[in-house]
């Protein structure tokens, strides 16, 4: 599966994406062909927020 998503794709299948973040580690999210947002797992934001 992929981990990077256009933000029209990620829009309509933010159920899928919040899923592959919580499986496969953080999905890069694109507007315009930019990386602008990143959506990550609860585990994974505390384990970078204690650094």
């Amino acid at each position: 599966m992929k981990n990077i998503w256009p933000l029209h794709d990620a829009r309509n299948r933010l159920s899928e994406v919040v899923d592959q973040a919580i499986r496969r580690g953080p999905q890069k999210i694109l507007r315009r062909g930019k990386e602008v947002a990143v959506i990550l797992s609860i585990q994974e934001y505390h384990r970078l927020k204690a650094k």
